[in-house]
């Protein structure tokens, strides 16, 4: 029997909602909701309500369980397995009073398995991150076929591995924290902008277990907000904070933010008309549908404003390094159809955007965005009537990091341009180079802003890629690469 049912859908929007929130605040690993309903409270839609599964010919533990439809916040009753497939192979463990979001529920044979997202605790001492993963819906199947891992014995398994949870949406974007990440976003419009104050702090170090694209949302959170009125017994609000935007992050070594003082936080949650992917990073991981990767986009807050109480940070590019600086005559400033604008190899950069990725800039609104994200004054000039800029970011090595950009190459056939370098000799910079030498495998970004002729676009639509081969596709990285659009 096949439960699918409809997709959720977007529930008021914050500001509009007349009523004091549910606290259900998600918490720490192997720790309790907090909170409970407020009888003041008025009628506000919610979660789905469960649903009875007829009973089968030869009655299964299933058959005893309410199933709970898909879109539904619920809430887990006793540790569980999480397999990657129904009756597949454990990889994860559902902890008791946790939340999760059910996104589908299928029949398979006697078993009901539910399809749901929820919090990864945690790899190699990073930190939670939500993903998907299958579960029983009786405790007994869940249970008895994946023993261990702190499951209750055998005797101890009935009844539903899953109940439903009743939620409301708050009155203000600051009592979001009160309901669980999986369904803040519904509470919103679609790419409605709001604005949340409180007190900004830096996120989370580490590698995403599901990398992708757009790199700075699929990311873990690199930022953080506890907002004005927070209660105790809930957790920070995590945000995306846009690699390619230096002024957002100079916020976070503000001394404003050092001293605890309260921001102004603007963003939506969201890519927008943006695609998401997510890729597993690690083997033992299951993939996420295209589904599921779109969703957990739409999950994220990006940041797009940050302002307090006087001026906004300033930007200051780097103090000049011999170090990284190219003798005279080793980069060019110019080649068949192109010319350098600026670089961080000549100091006149600020290195504050992402290794491996590339940008555009097609008009001259867009170009003063790229260029004040990085450096102050007044940008080359450029004739967009002929001209379009690029930015390609390659990564070096943090002790070698001596590179020079080129030229631009093309592939008309498969409609893609791309960034030629060449990596540079130490001896160009050391007086004297160690018989031991050797380069770091880390990936320091360095900048090349590059004007080019329009006439060298391989077409009206391409791929702008950083090199003429793909870094990692396999890996998950696919921020090297964006699609250009040139008006007619």
């Amino acid at each position: 029997m096949d439960l699918r049912s409809a997709r959720r859908t977007r529930r008021g929007v914050i500001g509009r909602v007349a009523a004091v929130v549910v606290a259900l605040g998600t918490v720490a690993c192997g720790s309790r909701p907090v909170g409970a309903p407020d009888p003041s409270a008025s009628a506000l839609p919610s979660a789905p309500a469960q649903s009875e599964v007829s009973a089968s010919a030869d009655p299964s533990p299933t058959d005893a369980v309410e199933v709970i439809s898909t879109g539904t916040l619920a809430v887990v009753t006793a540790a569980a397995a999480v397999v990657d497939e129904p009756g597949g192979s454990r990889w994860a463990l559902l902890e008791p009073d946790h939340h999760v979001l059910v996104v589908d529920a299928l029949r398979d044979g006697a078993t009901t398995w539910y399809r749901v997202e929820f919090e990864y605790c945690c790899e190699a001492g990073g930190p939670q991150e939500w993903v998907f993963g299958w579960v029983a819906a009786d405790l007994e199947t869940a249970g008895l076929a994946h023993p261990g891992w702190g499951i209750a014995p055998p005797e101890e398994l009935a009844g539903p591995t899953l109940e439903a949870v009743e939620w409301q949406c708050p009155e203000r974007p600051e009592e979001l924290y009160r309901i669980p990440e999986p369904v803040r976003h519904r509470c919103l419009g679609i790419a409605e902008i709001i604005t949340i104050r409180g007190i900004l702090s830096a996120g989370f170090d580490g590698e995403a277990l599901y990398p992708g694209d757009p790199a700075h949302l699929t990311a873990l959170p690199n930022a953080s907000l506890i907002p004005v009125g927070m209660e105790s017994g809930y957790r920070i609000f995590p945000m995306h904070l846009p690699t390619g935007d230096p002024l957002l992050f100079a916020w976070l070594n503000d001394e404003r933010v050092k001293r605890g003082e309260v921001v102004e936080v603007t963003g939506v949650f969201g890519p927008g008309a943006v695609i998401c992917t997510k890729a597993p990073r690690l083997e033992r991981f299951p993939p996420m549908s295209p589904e599921e990767q779109q969703l957990w986009c739409e999950q994220q807050f990006s940041v797009g404003e940050i302002h307090a109480d006087g001026p906004d940070p300033v930007v200051h590019a780097p103090i000049a390094d011999p170090n990284w600086t190219p003798p005279p005559g080793v980069q060019p400033s110019s080649g068949d159809g192109w010319r350098l604008l600026a670089s961080s190899t000549r100091n006149e950069l600020a290195v504050t955007v992402s290794s491996e990725t590339v940008d555009v800039a097609l008009d001259a609104e867009q170009y003063e965005r790229l260029w004040l994200s990085q450096a102050g004054g007044e940008p080359p000039p450029v004739d967009f009537a002929d001209e379009l800029v690029l930015q390609l970011v390659p990564p070096v090595s943090g002790s070698c990091p001596w590179i020079a950009f080129t030229g631009i190459g093309t592939d008309v056939e498969e409609s893609v341009m791309y960034g030629e370098f060449q990596y540079l000799s130490a001896d160009l910079f050391l007086e004297e180079v160690p018989d031991q030498f050797g380069c770091t495998t880390d990936a320091t970004p360095h900048a090349f802003l590059v004007a080019i002729d329009r006439s060298l676009a391989p077409g009206r639509e391409f791929r702008l890629r950083l090199r003429d081969e793909r870094l990692c596709e396999e890996c998950g990285i696919t921020w090297d690469e964006i699609v250009v659009r040139l008006d007619p």
